[in-house]
């Protein structure tokens, strides 16, 4: 990974006093080479790890088919679960999966099953204390429901793979079929490719030259190019309602000049791609005078794709360009953002969804997690979904 030689640098120059924080680092005992360092350059260092679990966001795994993913779906017996136990309880990345609707899920299969469940860890009782009503409780209570399962099961060892057996189904999405996808997707979707850019031409090419050839422009350029012109045929009107005499020779009054003024500049520029071209209702923010075009150094295929509310967000991507989309991003503008491993590590974006294409799979297992980390931000999109 990139990121390897970079985090590298990070720990051999790092200041007497550092506080690490992360989601995935590990404790100082399991790096002994970075304690050592970190001692040969300041004798007798403290080390202290800090565990701290608060999050307020669940991230809900799901299949393309619509199923969801169940985490502990492959514990078949005793020992799988025991040890998938110690995992999560140590990992807060998978205990993130442990959203309100997969809890819920497991407490019905433990009715289902007939336990005996004690009432306080009843899905309900449980939900109705405010302090729980937080991702963290929610969590916890998934691990309650592993643990009374598997102590359950040390007289009856079939409860396991019963238990684990949990099906529920949400919308499915087509990766084929990206523009019917947004009546699902709400808000902003990542896709994860190592090629976003050859991605996006792929899924909309061609109905972003379809909806051109409607609108009578070959390309973004002479797209631009008319809206430049309307602009300026619109500035040209404003300057001659600024100087128009009145009747009889005499210059018209400073409030008439500007109510003329304004009625001529106010004139809408009819250039933007139309709504009903758009992605999804209300489409993109992203519009032909939103930004200083001619500064943005990009493919004329990615500024037309801009325009529909999809961006790509790469490690090849000019910094004009890459400060546009990620400016684009963090306001929640976007639809879709189709990004490289420059998106798996430390981004904070407000995205709703993401998903994660097959040829990702040559990442390591942590990046991945890392990765369906990225959507999901405090405030603005309190469960992320991930396919």
């Amino acid at each position: 990974s990139p990121m390897v030689s970079y985090l590298a640098d990070f720990l051999r120059y790092l200041p007497p006093q550092t506080i690490l924080a992360s989601a995935t680092f590990e404790a100082i005992e399991r790096v002994p080479s970075l304690k050592a360092l970190v001692e040969s350059k300041f004798p007798g260092t403290s080390f202290q790890t800090v565990d701290y679990s608060k999050v307020v966001i669940g991230t809900q795994l799901n299949r393309l088919n619509g199923d969801m993913f169940i985490p502990h779906c492959h514990c078949a017996n005793l020992e799988s679960l025991s040890r998938f136990i110690a995992i999560i309880e140590s990992n807060l990345m998978f205990k993130k999966f442990y959203t309100i609707p997969l809890v819920r899920s497991m407490f019905d299969k433990i009715v289902e099953l007939g336990l005996n469940l004690p009432v306080p860890l009843a899905f309900d009782s449980w939900m109705s204390e405010f302090e729980h009503r937080n991702q963290e409780s929610v969590q916890q209570l998934a691990v309650e429901y592993l643990r009374f399962v598997g102590k359950a099961a040390q007289s009856d060892p079939t409860l396991i793979p019963r238990f684990c057996s949990i099906q529920k189904s949400n919308n499915p999405i087509d990766v084929d079929d990206l523009i019917g996808a947004t009546r699902v997707l709400s808000g902003q979707t990542f896709v994860s490719h190592p090629n976003p850019e050859a991605l996006v031409e792929a899924k909309f090419g061609a109905h972003f030259r379809g909806v051109m050839a409607q609108i009578g422009s070959r390309n973004f350029e002479e797209l631009y190019l008319k809206y430049l012109n309307q602009l300026e045929t619109q500035q040209k009107k404003a300057l001659s309602a600024r100087d128009r005499p009145a009747t009889g020779g005499e210059k018209i009054s400073r409030l008439e000049r500007d109510r003329t003024q304004y009625e001529d500049s106010s004139t809408p520029l009819n250039v933007d791609i139309p709504a009903q071209h758009l992605l999804r209702p209300g489409g993109s923010s992203v519009k032909l005078s939103s930004a200083k075009w001619e500064t943005i150094i990009a493919p004329d295929s990615l500024k037309l794709a801009a325009l529909f509310g999809v961006f790509v967000y790469s490690k090849t991507s000019h910094y004009t360009y890459h400060e546009f989309v990620t400016d684009v991003i963090s306001k929640g503008f976007a639809v879709y953002v189709f990004a490289d491993s420059t998106l798996n590590y430390g981004n904070s974006f407000p995205f709703n969804n993401g998903i994660i294409t097959d040829e990702m799979a040559t990442h390591s297992d942590k990046t991945l997690l890392q990765l369906m980390a990225r959507a999901g931000r405090p405030g603005v999109s309190h469960t992320a979904i991930i396919y």
